[in-house]
């Protein structure tokens, strides 16, 4: 007991730790930051980190007027879009807010929609056009 008690004090408790579970045990390895880009031009548009549940859930499936389908997942931020047109309100999918085009900074491709007028605000971005990778 005296000796842990002398090694947390000496080393600290990441060193200690380091000592007694091998380097390569999982729960020592970060977990891969995944990314997410644009299909067509590879532009950066945002992370896991900006992953926000709307209405219980960070994926969303939608049909539209037209009879199209979307599945798209909910952001805070998503820095390589670019907001386009003026806010509606019509055919949106969350009624408490207004809906704008997302498009991609690179390729200018839309890529999805970005939902504001109510809090929280957030980017809706269609799976299908988006690239998962995994940063570093």
């Amino acid at each position: 007991m005296l000796a842990t008690a002398y090694l947390f004090q000496e080393e600290g408790e990441q060193q200690l730790l380091g000592k007694l579970l091998p380097k390569t045990h999982r729960l020592l390895q970060p977990e891969p930051q995944r990314l997410y880009l644009c299909i067509h031009c590879r532009q950066v548009l945002s992370d896991q980190q900006q992953l926000l549940a709307v209405k219980g859930a960070h994926e969303h499936y939608r049909i539209n007027p037209a009879g199209v389908e979307f599945r798209f997942i909910c952001l805070r931020q998503a820095e390589g879009c670019r907001i386009e047109g003026a806010p509606t309100r019509e055919a949106s999918w969350f009624s408490s807010h207004l809906w704008q085009c997302a498009h991609c900074t690179g390729c200018h491709t839309q890529l999805g929609w970005y939902f504001s007028g109510c809090e929280p605000a957030f980017f809706g971005l269609i799976k299908n056009k988006l690239l998962v990778e995994l940063a570093g």
